[in-house]
């Protein structure tokens, strides 16, 4: 932040729990200390209560999603054509990532023969979106489940019904 080297700096850090991301990158209060230490040149001790704490610190990245498919009468999937956009919040943190693994779960069980995918990272004025259990791949998941729900009420079966005709299968094309 202040063109400083980065074996000068000595951080001491409690505990602050399990490895289910949003704290590798959370560099609001980092900054906060660096400026205080560097006006005061004196250490800095920052606790959060947790009010502020909710305010300042990312959340997991809201997604929208836009799709066309196409299906048969049977609901099996023969196309789709899908928009991801997320909310990254004010900066990319670990949005590429997470994004990158939102594409890779879209999917999720069903066998997709064709599919055409946009992915946008979305800069907005919140704090930064950041990682959370899951890791983007939640969100990709719910993305294909909503369109499996869809295509169930559309024609009128039984998502369960659905979601096995589109399941991926073993010696099987579809």
């Amino acid at each position: 932040m202040f063109n400083q080297k980065s074996n000068s700096i000595n951080v001491e850090v409690r505990r602050i729990g399990g490895g289910f991301g949003g704290k590798e990158t959370n560099f609001m209060t980092a900054c906060i200390c660096a400026l205080l230490a560097k006006k005061t040149s004196k250490p800095i001790k920052l606790r959060l209560d947790r009010d502020d704490d909710i305010i300042l610190t990312g959340k997991r990245h809201e997604f929208f999603s836009e799709y066309e498919v196409g299906f048969n009468d049977d609901g099996i999937i023969q196309g789709l054509k899908i928009n991801l956009s997320s909310n990254c919040g004010m900066s990319p943190d670990l949005s590429v990532a997470i994004n990158e693994r939102a594409l890779l779960h879209l999917d999720n069980a069903y066998y997709i023969s064709d599919l055409e995918v946009t992915n946008y990272l979305c800069k907005t004025n919140i704090p930064t979106s950041t990682a959370f259990r899951g890791f983007g791949g939640n969100q990709g998941m719910m993305a294909i489940e909503n369109i499996i729900d869809n295509i169930s009420r559309y024609l009128k079966k039984d998502p369960v019904e659905v979601r096995k005709k589109n399941f991926y299968q073993n010696n099987k094309k579809i």
